[in-house]
């Protein structure tokens, strides 16, 4: 491919579910040189080469790119393109390679578990809102029968819809921290079996199909 927009909403070959990245957050151009220019789409959180947040640079296909606040890929993987250079690797670390299969497999469970359990939250969350508003509705379609009970149903309406917003903020605060975390481990155990070099967020099977480490150059076949 000689352009390719990247993002949770790109057309790159691979699968974005990051939050930070955008849905279109990069564009990618190969150029006649075998270089790439890259140039950010107005993302939310940004795009780093080397710690700097760019707008439009030219790179090689094996710059690490950073995604927002954790996505980072190689820039060639997102244009189909191989590393170069690549040196074989020993059995051990082949083997080490592959159990990597299981650790992004667990992180993705543990991501999606995260996921569903803060859907589940927010919908108890929603309850006493939800509540609040029956019996708003209520205090109209009842009229005067309900007269003597109306600074009771006042009273609930609005601890309901207080308890609701403190739920909500506090649930705000909570999926963060623990994608925080997730994220920090999986960056700590995803990495290189060679030189020990964080191989980004990229599904096993695409590092499979790489067929090396961008940062080492070590084979995995």
């Amino acid at each position: 491919m000689t352009e390719v927009i990247i993002g949770r909403k790109g057309n790159q070959p691979f699968a974005i579910t990051e939050r930070t990245v955008s849905g279109k957050h990069l564009k990618a151009t190969l150029l006649a040189d075998g270089n790439i220019e890259i140039e950010d789409l107005d993302s939310t959180n940004g795009t780093y080469v080397d710690g700097q947040r760019i707008v439009k640079k030219v790179v090689s296909p094996d710059q690490m790119v950073l995604l927002g606040t954790v996505y980072q890929i190689r820039i060639g993987d997102a244009m189909g393109i191989a590393p170069q250079g690549s040196v074989a690797s020993n059995p051990e670390e082949v083997s080490a390679f592959a159990k990597l299969q299981k650790v992004y497999e667990d992180y993705e469970a543990a991501k999606v578990k995260i996921q569903q359990e803060n859907a589940k939250k927010q919908f108890l969350r929603s309850l006493p809102g939800v509540a609040s508003t029956v019996l708003f509705a209520l205090t109209f379609l009842l009229g005067d029968t309900v007269d003597s009970i109306k600074p009771f149903m006042g009273v609930i309406m609005i601890t309901g819809i207080a308890i609701s917003s403190w739920m909500a903020f506090k649930g705000q605060q909570t999926m963060p921290v623990k994608m925080e975390e997730l994220n920090k481990k999986f960056m700590i155990d995803y990495v290189c079996p060679k030189c020990k070099n964080f191989l980004g967020f990229l599904p096993f099977e695409n590092l499979k199909n790489r067929g090396a480490c961008s940062y080492c150059k070590t084979e995995w076949k």
